[in-house]
């Protein structure tokens, strides 16, 4: 079995890239150079496994050299940003190209945040180049830096990308009488816009037919600020997701894309109300009706001063408050005043302060099919305080977040993370407190096969329970596909070990990755002692696949089983994901929040 090549491979063949760009006029060079000197990277194509690199590392040489002017090159579908040279042209990529609108330049350009006349920071390119990759039109990119004879003081800098082919859309067959269809454009115009589409058709529904449209523009003028509307008939309702409640939302978001951004924030604003569209099917006794609204925002700065700002110093520190409230105008007669998690009314106030450095590795083949991924090491810490209300009971909180995200020498990729919270009440209560981490190994090569290994575990206690959500298993930190209400708890113990195979085989633009999985929980009961407590696992296997020039998300086939028998729940299950969209987390802040025990807030 054989390790990955070296980093310097990566770097010299990324070199030998910008030493060709050297001749010709306005693009005529710059198509030559892409030509010739992305040839040189035949030596290091982006499918074949390598040592990942830190990303700024490439650009240290060009450091505070003025940017003379921003170059964009835009590829087609058969083209890779790593070697234009490789092409893997087919009718479904001739499809594309023809039906697809690139992305316009002025999109690309406004996405900077490294512009013509700044002075180069390796880290802040190396920040922009990434935060290119997340933007969802975008498959890959590539940012170079050149320095041209008699610009001894400055450098171009050339920015390469290749779109996501924007059109998509989903069908799903629940049963032969329920089908719902989604259409998306994912890029309207090349201008960075979505605009989606969906259409339900139920036979036990009344009316039959329902709809569902929103609408997304992203970095509005140039602001980082995304912003989305959108409007439905066919809303899961927030009791048994029966397609029925009808809601319009706004959401505004402006996330921290750099380190080296000033400020953050978010507004979510929403009208829901129910409507029984069963009730030919569900008793009106069954029918949990409610009208409600969501108003909810935060903002946060970051209080790194001017010169920490421009010092080579990563460390940041970010101060973010927010409000926000969920009211309900009609409350479901079955819940009326009691305590209860979806249908109280619920205020919050709060405060959180973050510590954090994150820089990245560029790698691939961890959550990808070979396309760049982005790999955080360094830390984040969050301490949030405030105060929280849910009906008459009003409590202090007080919660912390730790991650530790390490890159080993044998380029293994570590996380460690630890959560704890708990409110105020004559004591504490619903703390908890959870610990745990996950490893992904080294991409290991054996003949034409590309393999990762992966396992994390994680414990997690809660304490004088009130109001909070008992443990459940069907989350990345239980049994994930075991989705039995009838399992919950207080204490859960759980391990994950998956093995990924990546074969070097295409169909249709489609990659495949068989894999194989173990995952075990062990719970206790609420209010039971550890002594009852029960363990589940599951064995399983399947497949994933995927087309990076897609909008789609994986593709998972997987069939697992497991030995322990628990009522109204299948010992084997055969389950089909169509839109899994998973990737390493790359947020460096996030709004002030309590601690979430069944779910991971960092994906």
């Amino acid at each position: 079995m054989l390790y990955a090549t070296a980093s310097s491979a990566q770097q010299k063949a990324d070199s030998l890239v910008l030493d060709s760009i050297r001749i010709g006029k306005k693009d005529s060079w710059l198509n030559k150079a892409l030509k010739q000197g992305i040839h040189a990277i035949k030596t290091t194509p982006a499918d074949t496994p390598r040592r990942s690199i830190k990303s700024e590392d490439i650009y240290k040489k060009y450091r505070d050299k003025y940017i003379r002017r921003v170059i964009v090159k835009q590829l087609k579908f058969e083209e890779r940003v790593t070697d234009t040279t490789r092409q893997f042209a087919y009718f479904g990529t001739q499809l594309m190209n023809n039906t697809h609108v690139t992305t316009k330049e002025w999109v690309i350009k406004d996405n900077l945040f490294t512009k013509e006349g700044d002075r180069v920071d390796p880290y802040k390119v190396a920040d922009n180049e990434r935060y290119l990759r997340t933007i969802p039109f975008i498959q890959d990119a590539r940012i170079y830096l050149q320095q041209l004879p008699g610009y001894e003081d400055s450098v171009d800098m050339i920015v390469v990308t290749r779109d996501i082919y924007s059109i998509g859309g989903k069908v799903n067959i629940g049963n032969p009488k329920h089908m719902r269809v989604t259409v998306a454009e994912n890029n309207l115009l090349g201008m960075g816009q979505r605009l989606e589409l969906t259409g339900l058709l139920d036979q036990d529904r009344q009316p039959k037919a329902g709809y569902e449209v929103g609408y997304r523009k992203g970095n509005v003028a140039g602001t980082f600020i995304d912003a989305q509307v959108g409007y439905s008939v066919i809303y899961p309702n927030r009791y048994d997701d029966k397609e029925e409640e009808n809601t319009a939302y706004l959401l505004v978001e402006k996330p921290l894309v750099s380190p080296y951004m000033r400020t953050a924030g978010g507004l979510t604003l929403a009208h829901r109300q129910s409507e029984n569209r069963y009730a030919r099917v569900r008793p009106d006794s069954q029918y949990y009706n409610y009208t409600g609204h969501t108003i909810d925002g935060w903002v946060g700065y970051n209080i790194a001063g001017r010169k920490l700002l421009a010092s080579q110093v990563r460390d940041r520190r970010f101060a973010a408050i927010r409000y926000g409230q969920t009211y309900f105008d009609e409350v479901p007669l079955q819940v009326s005043s009691a305590i209860d998690l979806l249908f109280n009314d619920v205020q919050l106030a709060l405060m959180s302060f973050t510590f954090f450095r994150q820089d990245f590795y560029k790698t691939n083949y961890v959550y990808g099919f070979g396309v760049t991924e982005d790999i955080p090491y360094g830390y984040n810490i969050t301490a949030t305080g405030g105060w929280y209300r849910q009906l008459q009971l009003n409590r202090p909180y007080v919660g912390i977040k730790a991650d530790r995200y390490v890159v080993s020498s044998r380029q293994d990729f570590i996380r460690y993370f630890f959560r704890a919270g708990s409110y105020f009440n004559h004591g504490l209560e619903d703390a908890g407190f959870m610990v745990g981490g996950s490893w992904f190994s080294r991409l290991w090569e054996w003949k034409r096969y590309k393999m990762r290994q992966y396992i994390s575990a994680s414990y997690t206690k809660l304490f004088d329970m009130v109001t909070s959500e008992p443990l459940r298993l069907d989350n990345p930190f239980g049994l994930q596909y075991f989705n039995s209400p009838l399992i919950i708890g207080q204490q859960r113990i759980s391990a994950n070990v998956e093995s990924t195979v990546f074969l070097n085989y295409k169909f249709l633009g489609f990659r495949f990755a068989p894999f194989v999985n173990f995952n075990a929980s062990l719970i206790t009961p609420v209010a039971q002692p550890f002594s009852k407590s029960e363990l589940h696992n599951g064995i399983g296997a399947g497949v994933r696949t995927r087309n990076e020039n897609l909008v789609f998300g994986t593709i998972e086939l997987r069939a697992i089983y497991f030995p322990r028998k628990v009522e109204e729940t299948p010992s084997f299950r055969v389950t089909l994901t169509t839109e899994l969209k998973y990737r390493y987390s790359n947020k460096y802040v996030s709004q002030p929040d309590i601690i979430r025990w069944n779910m991971d807030d960092t994906q």
